[in-house]
């Protein structure tokens, strides 16, 4: 595709897909809910960018956390939700390109957000380690 072209139907696609995805059994972290975050930010408007992350983990979550014996919503999930809305916003600095390099430099830092954000949030929600320097560096 063109840098014209439509990419609405490509993120609907994806969203649909990343959803379903979610959904299989899949190791731990490897649903594609960031990538398609990245991709929404550098190919839609931004109101429909933002929304892509957020109607996935909307319609998932629900679906997955009974089966997880978890809340639909908790306060650790904020930390995802926000983390998946950095890399849209990450995803946004690719619009004006399609350099190789920018993308896997985007690509890396989005899964080093993703990594850093939520492993503080289970560090500070879930009391699994000390709630030191310690603690937090384990």
């Amino acid at each position: 595709m063109d840098k014209t072209s439509n990419w609405r139907p490509a993120a609907l696609t994806l969203t649909v897909l990343g959803a379903i995805v979610r959904l299989l059994p899949h190791p731990p972290n490897f649903a594609p809910v960031g990538s398609a975050s990245l991709f929404a930010g550098a190919r839609l408007p931004v109101w429909q960018a933002y929304l892509v992350p957020l109607v996935l983990m909307a319609v998932t979550d629900p679906i997955l956390s009974p089966m997880r014996g978890a809340p639909a919503f908790s306060k650790f999930q904020l930390f995802t939700y926000v983390s998946f809305l950095i890399a849209v916003w990450i995803g946004r600095r690719l619009r004006a390109t399609e350099s190789v390099r920018r993308i896997a430099l985007a690509t890396v830092l989005s899964s080093l957000q993703f990594f850093i954000i939520t492993n503080f949030g289970s560090w500070l929600w879930f009391k699994s380690y000390p709630q030191n320097a310690a603690g937090l560096a384990a």
